[in-house]
């Protein structure tokens, strides 16, 4: 990051303990998740020595169309079983052997013929001549560097402290998935570019999360449709303190508190009275016994 350079790494796929490198505090660490049915792959996951969440956020990792390595045996089985299914009556011995199918396949019926490339394309993932189906983050953290290529092109000026605060200001959290596993939400480009689009986008000007002032402490989330904001802490005895909204959809409370270097302090936003949420640019947070999260 010191170099200017984004660093995105797969939390990994053993469903235990997230491990180097994506534990590292300063990298993007993506999980995975079921795209189609809004479940949680079976991604690595948990809290950082320094009490950093990971992963940082969850891109789709199951059933993802990625490409064969080409002329590897698996690209010319691809390739075969394919070219066997538009013309099922096609019978080259080059073909056949690239498609690795049943000795007995010339003399298979018509229908037979069909199951069986049916039943090799679904056991060999096979989604076209170059793709297959691949699962694990290590496909779900390519979708989320794409995003990031894609929005140093529209501004290539953007810093990995001002990529890392547009994903995880615009990403979504699952509603019934665990909050540890999912990190701050899934990827949500679309809503990434509209950011970056504007000129003058509020996320792109403000020190979103904690700020420290001299002898005061200075909350900011960005949401704009919320009708009220309000923050609660230990240091406030987890009464409601109403935030103060600006033109541009920031929400700001000043607090006097004076806080030694390692003195730790829990808190969380609630938002519109219904929906608690602790701050997603503040990367260290707790369990709060509750299943949600205290940053």
């Amino acid at each position: 990051m010191d170099l200017g350079i984004c660093v995105v790494v797969a939390a990994g796929n053993s469903g235990g303990t997230v491990g180097s490198p994506a534990k590292c505090p300063e990298a993007i660490t993506v999980g995975g998740y079921f795209d189609h049915c809004d479940e949680m792959f079976h991604s690595d996951y948990g809290f950082t020595p320094d009490r950093v969440l990971k992963p940082d956020l969850i891109a789709p990792s199951a059933l993802v169309a990625s490409p064969i390595l080409p002329g590897t045996p698996q690209q010319k089985r691809a390739a075969a079983i394919c070219r066997l299914m538009a013309d099922p009556e096609c019978l080259e011995k080059e073909i056949l052997k690239d498609a690795q199918l049943p000795e007995a396949y010339a003399d298979y019926t018509a229908d037979d013929r069909s199951n069986e490339l049916l039943g090799q394309a679904a056991g060999h993932k096979i989604v076209g001549t170059y793709y297959e189906h691949a699962d694990g983050t290590s496909v779900a953290a390519p979708m989320v560097a794409g995003t990031i290529a894609q929005l140093l092109e529209l501004r290539p000026e953007l810093t990995p402290q001002d990529i890392r605060r547009i994903l995880l200001q615009t990403s979504r959290r699952l509603p019934n998935a665990s909050r540890e596993r999912q990190g701050r939400g899934i990827l949500r480009a679309a809503d990434a570019f509209t950011i970056v689009e504007q000129e003058e986008h509020p996320v792109l000007k403000t020190v979103l999360g904690p700020e420290r002032v001299d002898d005061t402490l200075v909350f900011r989330v960005y949401e704009p449709e919320a009708k009220k904001v309000e923050v609660a802490g230990d240091f406030t005895e987890w009464k409601m303190v109403k935030m103060s909204r600006t033109d541009q959809g920031i929400w700001e409370h000043v607090l006097e508190l004076p806080i030694s270097d390692g003195e730790k302090r829990a808190y969380k936003f609630l938002y519109d009275g219904k929906r608690w949420e602790e701050d997603r640019h503040n990367p260290y947070c707790e369990p709060d016994g509750m299943g949600g999260l205290n940053s």
